[in-house]
């Protein structure tokens, strides 16, 4: 019972995040197709959205999930799609192949999504100046927190003496919250840190993060490659194909221009 309920609040966890990433993972399944089949097509479509760096960005047409899906798409011989989607109810009528980044869960029924291995741990940090140390939920009372709404964590703090800000549309504007002296501690997931202190390298001298585990023990989870409607053999050859770029570095290259890091 007890893993059951630890599964069912990562799941929670992970909600708010997944969506931002994911815009068509809750939405009708549609048919896609097996590797074979999108060799055969000679093309590898992918959902991302339009506005979520580190992962994705349309006017830049860059970050992790289009950069990784090049690299995939390079090792198939394909070109790649990119289907811009933001909200859920459009994913049905893009029909791609794949979502960059989808949450592992222990031990969960898969459904129609087929994952692979996942490729980097997605972990939610307190930001705060660097002489703050936060141990304990108590060394929050008093505190000014930004934070995104309705997380597990906004709910532990609306529990305490804490002033809290929620008016936020994703962890980088919590992040400058922070930095601009608007709030003292931000929650945010690590991937939005590490990127911003990649394209901020000045601004966030005097800062450092911590871990929440004291705040919810499942702050966390491992990140994969999602295909829609895919046979095993699609997610074998997607794990060698991301086995292979680990082995020859590109991997590591890539999590490291978003300032993230491989799976430990």
């Amino acid at each position: 019972m007890r893993n059951s309920v630890q599964v069912t609040n990562m799941k929670k966890i992970s909600l708010l995040f997944s969506l931002l990433l994911l815009p068509g993972l809750h939405a009708i399944a549609v048919k896609a197709e097996s590797i074979a089949t999108i060799k055969a097509r000679g093309e590898f479509n992918i959902c991302v959205h339009n506005n979520a760096l580190p992962f994705s960005k349309r006017e830049s047409a860059s970050g992790l999930h289009i950069d990784l899906a090049q690299l995939i798409a390079a090792e198939l011989n394909v070109s790649l799609k990119l289907s811009w989607v933001n909200l859920p109810r459009y994913a049905k009528y893009v029909k791609c192949d794949a979502y960059m980044g989808v949450p592992i869960f222990p031990d969960e029924d898969e459904g129609f999504l087929k994952k692979t291995k996942p490729y980097t741990q997605i972990e939610i940090l307190a930001i705060s100046n660097a002489n703050r140390q936060l141990k304990s939920i108590d060394d929050f009372d008093g505190l000014r927190v930004a934070t995104i709404s309705s997380s597990l964590i906004h709910m532990a703090l609306l529990k305490r003496d804490v002033e809290i800000f929620v008016a936020f549309r994703n962890d980088l504007e919590i992040i400058d919250a922070l930095i601009n002296g608007d709030v003292d501690v931000a929650i945010a997931a690590n991937a939005y840190w590490g990127f911003y202190k990649k394209t901020n390298p000045q601004a966030v001298a005097d800062f450092h993060s911590q871990s929440t585990e004291y705040l919810n023990s499942l702050n966390g989870y491992p990140l994969g490659i999602g295909f829609r409607k895919a046979d095993k053999a699609t997610v074998t050859e997607a794990n060698a194909i991301l086995d292979r770029l680990e082995e020859r570095g590109d991997l590591t290259k890539l999590l490291d221009k978003y300032g993230m890091e491989p799976v430990k």
